[in-house]
């Protein structure tokens, strides 16, 4: 139809697209001064009585449905000789489009996906079995995804129809085949009765293309494509697209199973499950209720251990104006973690509402995710060496962190779970660069003229060293990104001495004062600070350091954004022991940290040297002690060891720790005695009958 071409108040203004059932046009509708879309039945079909029953019946289809995510139909008309319906004007591209660019981000795949099993489970609810779901049929738009093209749509008889005894004619003979092929079903490509499970099948097609960029089934003919789709399985989406989490590869591998009754009971069903997996990539705003938690116990094996409680702080705004020194802070901590052994390395996701850490509650190191929201923690790493030091992608998909696997090197796993990979051999402290296509990571930590800093792509690759001049030339307690693409070092330079400085990548360093602050911290480089984080924009960081009595807590500094120099000093936590490990959220308003309590207890293992193996073992020192030096007689009964409890006299400033004392332990009785006090490092001569 060429524009100006009229069809009722309708006037033609553009062709958009030619399909199977229609041309369809843009035009404008004169009553109602808006903009509509046009599918007119064309003349060849028009003396076609079953092109104008399904022509009919999809009007009827689409007139039965009203939801956002599917094209909404406005009028049906004839005039001369032309059938037309009028629908909704999308303004957007096809997701066959889109696709032809590649594949789609994580986040908009589980966006759109979840958005098209709305659109489905709404159409199966009323009955509608859509039949040709495909990309070309799915339009993306600013306001979501619009679902089109019911031509092809079965409709389920109704309650009504069933009470009076009205049945629709079918319009195509059992045995046909309609639709595309690539994304057809089993059932239907044999011909067979389908239902709302065949729309499931060609749903996991497409949500597959999504998330890898392919389609799950391929062949040089219609004939290899069918033959595929009937006896082939698609390899994995994670084996093609590393980084897809699991739960979708889950979700799509339960929608194309061959048999139709071992697919997902309801489109309701897959689209719960793509809201919960959304909710970890995608997440709404957060609801601060309590947490609950598993009791889990686990035993240590080592005679070092450290026990951390994950909290957060909320930090409310300052509006008074700032000062310096030891200021009070008003806050409110919440308590995240309540399992035995040692939970820390928090990172916040890029919209706050997940934090990952590193936990121990598995008998392993693994990296866990749980919701400020307080839900139960989920596991994303099962390594049997140790993984730690997770941080977030910019985009939210993905964790970077250390494994001691095969030697230790950087990892990056789904945010999810699912296929972790290598990307380089070594390294520490993985950071991401603001644009999230390269990690950042640390070498050599703490060996002055050795202490490196990388950055390896995500992709894959050799990995390259950032500003070589700088960090060669010094050793850093702790090296952190700056948001506006800086770095920052906190360490000794060897010119220019101790200091905390922030280096441009064209070399520029600017060297700032808070390495010496006033008040209750020393020189925080000789005190202990080690690590620190920026915030979002720059103005204030978070230190991890001690007071000069010796205890270690988390602080604010806030800077002048030109200089980088101090303007104001505040003590975010107040606890007696270590808090370490401080992460700021994206909108700078908490902090996440680990508070650790440290002890060394002696254990007693019973051993079988023949098989080499280790029995269970029980403790003969009480947690919360420091049992150290222990030398055993030969015969294997008594121990003497040094130890120290907290509280005793003349303890050291801030720690709780007082004098060391010699205890004897008997194996056999697990009784101790004390033998001698303020001294340390006691040996049993060969008889055991002294102790030098």
């Amino acid at each position: 139809l060429a524009p100006g071409t009229r069809l009722g108040p309708y006037v033609i203004t553009s062709h958009l697209g030619t399909g199977g059932m229609g041309e369809v046009y843009k035009a404008h509708d004169a009553r109602l001064d808006r903009t509509v879309a046009l599918k007119v039945l064309p003349p060849e079909l028009t003396g076609d009585s079953a092109a104008r029953q399904r022509f009919e019946r999809e009007a009827r289809s689409v007139a039965a449905l009203s939801h956002p995510h599917i094209c909404a139909l406005f009028d049906i008309g004839y005039q001369d000789g032309t059938d037309f319906l009028v629908m909704e004007c999308v303004d957007g591209e096809t997701l066959a489009t889109r696709l032809a660019r590649g594949r789609l981000p994580t986040h908009d795949v589980l966006t759109y996906a979840g958005e098209i099993a709305e659109a489905l489970a709404a159409a199966h609810r009323a009955g509608i079995v859509h039949r040709d779901l495909k990309p070309a049929n799915i339009m993306v738009t600013r306001d979501g995804i619009k679902l089109l093209d019911f031509g092809l749509a079965k409709r389920r008889p109704s309650a009504a129809d069933a009470a009076t005894g009205h049945q629709s004619a079918p319009l195509t003979q059992r045995g046909l085949i309609l639709g595309t092929v690539h994304y057809m079903s089993p059932e239907q490509l044999e011909g067979s009765d389908v239902d709302e499970r065949t729309d499931i099948f060609a749903f996991g097609v497409v949500l597959y293309e999504m998330m890898t960029g392919r389609r799950a089934f391929e062949g040089g003919s219609d004939a290899a494509v069918i033959g595929n789709i009937l006896h082939a399985e698609p390899p994995s989406p994670s084996s093609i697209e590393p980084l897809t989490p699991a739960v979708v590869s889950e979700i799509v591998r339960r929608c194309l199973e061959k048999d139709p009754s071992a697919r997902w009971a309801s489109m309701a069903d897959v689209h719960s499950h793509l809201v919960q997996a959304r909710e970890l990539v995608v997440p709404a705003p957060p609801k601060w209720v309590g947490i609950r938690w598993r009791d889990l116990m686990i035993a240590g094996v080592a005679t070092a251990s450290a026990v951390a409680l994950l909290w957060w702080v909320r930090i409310p705004p300052r509006t008074a104006q700032p000062r310096t020194g030891d200021a009070a802070v008003q806050r409110s901590l919440t308590r995240l973690t309540f399992d035995a052994g040692l939970q820390t390395d928090p990172a916040f996701s890029p919209d706050g509402r997940f934090i990952t850490y590193a936990s121990d509650r598995s008998g392993n190191f693994d990296i866990w995710i749980q919701q400020m929201s307080g839900e139960e923690a989920v596991q994303v790493t099962k390594s049997a060496a140790q993984d730690t030091q997770p941080s977030w992608s910019p985009d939210g998909s993905t964790i970077a962190f250390r494994s001691e696997r095969d030697g230790g090197g950087l990892y990056v796993v789904p945010a999810l779970g699912g296929m972790e990979r290598l990307l380089v051999p070594f390294g520490s402290h993985p950071s991401w660069s603001p644009d999230g296509a390269e990690v950042w990571f640390q070498t050599n930590m703490f060996d002055v003229g050795a202490t490196k800093l990388h950055a390896v792509s995500m992709g894959g690759g050799p990995s390259r060293e950032l500003l070589p001049e700088f960090t060669g030339s010094g050793g850093w307690a702790w090296i952190g990104p700056h948001p506006d693409g800086r770095v920052s070092f906190l360490g000794v330079h060897r010119k220019l001495g101790y200091g905390f400085f922030t280096v441009a990548k064209d070399g520029r360093v600017t060297a700032s004062d808070i390495s010496r602050l006033p008040g209750p911290l020393t020189d925080i480089v000789h005190s202990g600070g080690q690590r620190f984080q920026w915030n979002r924009d720059g103005t204030a960081l978070i230190l991890e350091t001690e007071t000069n009595t010796g205890v270690q807590n988390l602080w604010r500094v806030r800077v002048d954004p030109a200089t980088l120099n101090w303007i104001s000093v505040e003590r975010l936590t107040t606890g007696a022991g270590r808090d370490v490990s401080g992460a700021v959220s994206p909108d700078g308003r908490r902090v996440a940290f680990s508070t650790q309590r440290v002890s060394e207890r002696l254990w007693r293992f019973a051993f079988d040297p023949g098989a080499r193996r280790l029995f269970d073992g029980r403790p003969l020192t009480e947690d919360g002690a420091w049992a150290l030096a222990p030398d055993i007689t030969a015969d294997g009964k008594v121990a003497v060891l040094d130890l120290m409890r907290p509280g005793s006299e003349a303890s050291t400033a801030g720690s709780g720790f007082g004098v060391i004392n010699l205890w004897l332990t008997h194996f056999d009785t697990g009784r101790s005695a004390l033998f001698a006090t303020n001294a340390t490092h006691a040996v049993w001569s060969p008889d055991a009958r002294q102790v030098a």
